[in-house]
């Protein structure tokens, strides 16, 4: 009887989340606004659709929120004044090409960077010493939408092949290149069989290069995928082509616009994303976690709870508490992952979780030792702040909502 009583509540628990929440954790990426169609990305030679990087970084949070403490956690971005930040943690996760999503690993030159909340922050090219951002191409769809971005800003315009594209100057640069070149380096014709003896204007061609540069004698290295600017000497540039085994495909023109860097950075929280989200914010021992982060956390692990009481997913293991761990026993235990807890060793580094009744009252977030479970402070606890303030006279590290009229911290 007992047995069908947990069945029943874990079940019902379980539809009831799912019904009301989202399951994956990349369900929750807020990149770009929900009425807008996502941007594409170019570095350099290599194009990103919104939707290869939105499917990247989905794939890389499911390692950020997950029992399995040995999973593979994406890589910290050691610098970010290049994307417009001077602090607070940046993840990468590699972008292999269109299409494609890195499985595993941290190798890449070309990276998806975003926060722990699975906010996309940009694309990078990542260099020996340094990275140098992407350009973030607006869609077409959203020029009415981003009226913030001016008439000012700046324009990308290229042409867009098959696993490479091209820089509108880089192709222009080849076509000068290509015409000033010696006479025995003299572009080919682009017709088989035409003779530049036959005189007129006959079509031309000349390699591009997915690096961008320009090529100094007219030929091509890679015998399996050929790019090439078809021009003549009085009529310029006519297109792009891409040649494979024979097969010729013309390049899309493409003329978007940039968004800057930091725009994405300064898209302000919606209120009503906001509510109740302050107070979820925790400091456990100098490590934050912000209040979307937790919930976050907190919605995908009472699902998983809810699916192993039902019966639903039996082989997920979520730890259990014992007399000694300071919550109640039998607590459901969640373990989360902040930039410092990337490592795989976690004998010798802290660790944190939250913490779950048996019934699924969520607790708090703790902090994991070997005497115990230590519950974490809350970032805007209107006690400490009332004692900050007497001691200081202020608190210049909460936000001017969280102060009363008196000068006192309140819950906010």
């Amino acid at each position: 009887m007992l047995k069908i009583f947990r069945f029943a509540v874990g079940l019902f628990f379980s539809e009831y989340l799912q019904r009301n929440f989202c399951y994956a954790s990349g369900a929750y990426l807020r990149i770009g606004q929900p009425e807008k169609t996502l941007n594409d990305f170019v570095c350099r030679d290599q194009y990103f659709t919104g939707g290869t990087v939105k499917a990247s970084i989905e794939h890389a949070c499911k390692f950020m929120h997950t029992t399995n403490r040995q999973a593979i956690f994406p890589a910290l971005l050691e610098e970010y004044v290049a994307l417009g930040r001077d602090s607070g943690a940046l993840l990468t996760w590699p972008l292999i090409h269109e299409n494609k999503v890195y499985i595993s690993g941290t190798k890449g030159r070309f990276r998806a960077v975003f926060n722990l909340e699975c906010d996309l922050v940009g694309v990078i090219i990542r260099h020996e010493s340094h990275f140098q951002p992407c350009f973030e191409l607006l869609h077409d769809d959203n020029e009415r939408i981003d009226e913030e971005i001016g008439l000012d800003s700046q324009e990308y315009e290229g042409f867009k092949c098959p696993l490479a594209t091209f820089s509108f100057s880089y192709v222009y640069d080849s076509m000068n290149k290509a015409l000033l070149s010696p006479d025995r380096y003299f572009p080919k014709p682009y017709v088989i069989g035409t003779s530049l003896k036959q005189g007129g204007d006959i079509p031309l061609i000349w390699p591009l290069f997915g690096d961008h540069i320009l090529s100094p004698h007219g030929k091509n290295s890679d015998n399996r995928q050929r790019y090439y600017v078809v021009f003549t000497r009085k009529e310029g540039m006519r297109k792009v082509i891409h040649v494979y085994r024979g097969v010729e495909t013309k390049c899309e023109r493409i003329r978007k616009t940039i968004v800057p860097y930091n725009s994405r950075l300064n898209i302000p929280e919606s209120p009503e994303s906001m509510i109740g989200l302050d107070d979820l914010g925790r400091d456990c021992s100098g490590q934050i976690f912000t209040g979307r982060y937790i919930e976050m956390n907190r919605k995908k692990a009472m699902i998983a709870i809810a699916d192993k009481i039902s019966g639903k997913n039996m082989r997920i293991n979520i730890p259990r508490a014992t007399k000694r761990k300071g919550v109640p026993l039998k607590s459901w235990i969640w373990p989360i992952r902040g930039w410092e807890t990337s490592r795989k060793d976690p004998t010798r580094i802290r660790s944190y979780a939250l913490v779950f009744e048996p019934n699924l009252q969520f607790l708090d977030v703790y902090t994991l030792g070997m005497s115990g479970l230590t519950k974490c402070n809350k970032i805007y606890d209107p006690k400490r702040t009332a004692k900050k303030i007497k001691e200081t006279g202020i608190d210049l590290n909460i936000p001017a909502s969280c102060i009363d009229n008196e000068g006192l911290g309140r819950d906010c």
